[in-house]
């Protein structure tokens, strides 16, 4: 069955309700050796349901976990307790009764572990039901043991589904999951989102601390700030789908690309890691005073996706719409997160940024430092498409921007420059890509020089010791050829339709509605393209060397297959990537989503600031994690809106100097997606770069494949970072001197401490 057979559309002038298929009933996970002994059946209630009772249920790596198996009120809260601290981190606020703050709902989703929101067909609409009121106080929750930890199973009498949380903790973490073959939806509704664990660690407002949310580099917002007249944050990872119905895209907030948050109290934190259905999650964060009174991080789960589908005059007050859900079952979901804890000198935002480094590199997603010579990135655009006239009629033709030769030309000029670690990412460079078609072979375009002239530029480029990562997309194509159709080869939407994303304006963000929107591949396209297009390129060109597009900057799911969501569609970028790893490929990604790691050798427009107005201050949690790791570079420096500023960051966050370049003239680019681009002339810059990448690889010298162990603040506007080999860099971004430990720091510069000095 496709995804869009079991829906139905309820147009209206609110959004309204689709209707959902049943979902099958699954039997429970077999109960191990261990779970024989467990707790099980009715809720033991105690004489006293007014506080919790804990039960100690495991211990492992110096934590203790407890668990209510007994109270009436309480039932499945749980604790665990830090042997090496004494810290106690609770699932539910033990003072929650106390709340002032919260109201109705809200107060009870203080004491539960999950809020689970369900789509009603009966009764034509949603509804949100926290754990305590839905399941706790219906007696619907049981308890059973399983290997060092403990399974609660939320049964929702009143609202037909089931769901098995599983709480355990493994090499010294606390670890807790849902596995969605043991959910069961038993009556007409169902489930389409999970919040695990609201209110985990949540911190009161008196108390400092902060918490970490991974926007754009990272973001940090202080216990007890006052802003409550903002908007909670929740924020889905890895961006927005854009495979829904938007006008706008919000890049003036930076998309989450790690999959991990944190809590820090005074002494103690932990870095919340997603394991398990990263693709599905959203990030949330609320300061005390908003809906509560504590300060709080955690994670959401969109298990099941909507969109919404506007009909009539858009422009019309009386113009309809409806929500529509994914049809199909969720067996083939499972959500988990593993929560490190921290304490003394790593409970900071850059300790939090350690733990994740060593997950990473525990699971193999990391492999050794990266050491020699700084990457000075030159990002050149080939050629644009523009509409003109043959014989009175209009028609399109490829206009050069950078042709080969001139590519040529810039390469031996920066090395004329003693600009060394010269990589290029050559854009709309073949055929396919400047015509927008499904680029299943490397053929490059005529006008840049044709095939013979790609192969001399890559030859030069050798000798020269630089390397060119020709550039490659498989996410959105406005052209299809042969028998290729749109509706076969592109993505499809909730309702079954093919998939189109519009093309968006550089400097505005709103959509250019002239332009053409562009079909989104469907993820088996993406795959046997992105297969046949690496057997064409090596048997073309002997360049290792592969950049792929706006692979693991975007994602969306695609309903093609109803077991396909963003979960499928993260692993199937990640496949492509890998591939081209397994063929002997380095491989260049933009952005640099956390599920294209385990491939990435370089990652541009890595995000250098996060946070909007809600947070209080930005920090570099990515490059912390990465650096040493990966080679990585902000936005270009010559689109920037303060150079010196970029250039800083790049110094504080031991990132590459970047550039965007052409060798044609700006005014090409009018009527074009690339109409923002008006200060890239290599001519302009090209000193300027020289001077950047002499300071930037000096640095690299004394700090190249280390790691970041320190980030902070040491004044309004300086920052030091410290690396593992004791290196102290110090930046100052106010326009004043300043003296610091590590001795005076000019306005707008840097200092280099080595052994503290």
């Amino acid at each position: 069955m496709k995804l869009g057979s079991g829906i139905k559309l309820l147009s209206g002038l609110a959004a309204l309700l689709l209707l959902l298929s049943a979902v099958p009933v699954v039997a429970e996970p077999d109960e191990t050796a261990a779970a024989q002994d467990a707790v099980r059946g009715d809720i033991l209630p105690s004489a006293d349901g007014e506080t919790p009772e804990y039960t100690l249920m495991a211990q492992d790596g110096g934590l203790s976990l407890y668990a209510d198996r007994t109270t009436e009120d309480f039932f499945g809260t749980f604790k665990v307790v830090s042997a090496a601290t004494g810290y106690t981190w609770y699932s539910n606020p033990p003072a929650a009764d106390e709340d002032e703050v919260a109201k109705g709902k809200t107060k009870m989703e203080l004491f539960s572990n999950l809020v689970v929101s369900y789509a009603d067909p009966e009764v034509k609409r949603m509804d949100t039901i926290p754990s305590r009121t839905g399941s706790v106080n219906k007696n619907g929750a049981s308890m059973r043991l399983v290997e060092n930890g403990f399974e609660v199973i939320y049964d929702f009498p009143e609202d037909g589904f089931t769901v098995p949380l599983r709480v355990e903790l493994t090499d010294g973490d606390l670890r807790v999951s849902i596995n969605f073959a043991a959910v069961r939806e038993y009556g007409a509704n169902r489930i389409y989102h999970i919040r695990l664990l609201p209110y985990f660690g949540a911190v009161n407002g008196d108390e400092e601390g902060y918490a970490f949310v991974p926007e754009g580099s990272g973001a940090l917002m202080d216990f007890g700030n006052g802003k409550t007249s903002y908007k909670s944050y929740s924020e889905r990872v890895y961006g927005q789908d854009i495979n829904i119905q938007i006008q706008q895209q919000q890049e003036r907030r930076q998309a989450i690309r790690l999959p991990v948050f944190g809590l820090k109290t005074a002494n103690d934190a932990f870095a919340a890691i997603i394991e398990e259905g990263d693709a599905l999650a959203s990030i949330e964060a609320a300061v005390a005073g908003k809906g509560t009174g504590y300060n709080m991080a955690a994670a959401g789960f969109q298990v099941r996706s909507t969109d919404t589908y506007r009909f009539g005059d858009t422009a019309s007050s009386l113009s309809q719409s409806a929500v529509v859900y994914a049809d199909g079952p969720i067996d083939n979901r499972r959500v988990a997160m593993r929560y490190v804890f921290l304490s003394g000198e790593e409970a900071t935002y850059a300790g939090m940024a350690g733990a994740y480094r060593r997950y990473l590199q525990k699971n193999g997603v990391l492999g050794d430092p990266v050491d020699g010579e700084l990457p000075f990135y030159m990002e050149l655009l080939g050629g644009v498409v523009k509409e003109t006239t043959f014989l009175g009629f209009p028609t399109s033709a490829v206009t050069p921007m950078t042709t080969f030769a001139q590519a040529q030309e810039l390469i031996g000029r920066l090395d004329a420059q003693s600009v060394g670690g010269i990589t290029v990412k050559y854009t709309n460079w073949s055929k396919d890509l400047l015509w927008q078609r499904i680029a299943d072979d490397a053929a490059a375009d005529g006008k840049l020089g044709g095939s013979g002239g790609l192969k001399k530029l890559l030859a030069a480029a050798e000798d020269l010791g630089a390397q060119v990562f020709l550039d490659t997309d498989y996410t959105a194509v406005a052209r299809f050829s042969g028998l290729s159709n749109a509706y076969n080869s592109a993505a499809k939407t909730i309702s079954d339709t093919a998939a189109t994303t519009g093309v968006y304006k550089i400097d505005t963000f709103y959509r250019d509605k002239n332009l053409p929107p562009q079909y989104l591949l469907s993820l088996g396209k993406m795959k046997t393209a992105a297969a046949k297009y690496r057997a064409d390129y090596s048997k073309r060109y002997a360049n290792p060397y592969i950049s792929l597009g706006r692979l693991g900057n975007v994602l969306y799911a695609d309903y093609t297959d109803i077991a396909d969501n963003r979960q499928t569609a993260a692993a199937a970028q990640a496949e492509v990537a890998a591939g081209f790893r397994e063929d002997g490929s380095a491989v260049m990604v933009s952005g640099g989503n956390a599920y294209m790691l385990g491939a990435a050798s370089h990652i541009l427009d890595m995000p250098q600031a996060g946070g909007y107005d809600l947070f209080d201050r930005s920090v570099p949690f990515y490059q912390i994690v990465l650096h040493g790791y990966v080679h990585y570079a902000a936005g270009a420096f010559n689109l920037s809106e303060d150079v010196r500023i970029d250039f800083l960051r790049a110094v504080e966050t031991g990132a590459s100097p970047h550039y965007t370049w052409y060798a044609g003239e700006a005014k090409e680019l009018v009527g074009t997606a690339y109409a923002g681009l008006y200060s890239g002339s290599a001519d302009y810059w090209m000193e300027t770069a020289a001077g950047q990448y002499a300071e930037l690889s000096a640095l690299n010298e004394k700090v190249g494949g280390c790691a970041i162990l320190r980030h902070e603040c040491l004044a309004d506007g300086v920052y030091a970072v410290t690396y593992d080999n004791g290196v102290t860099v110090v930046v100052n971004y106010g326009s004043e001197a300043v003296q610091t430990a590590y001795g005076a720091v000019d306005g707008l510069g840097y200092r280099i401490a080595e052994g503290g000095k």
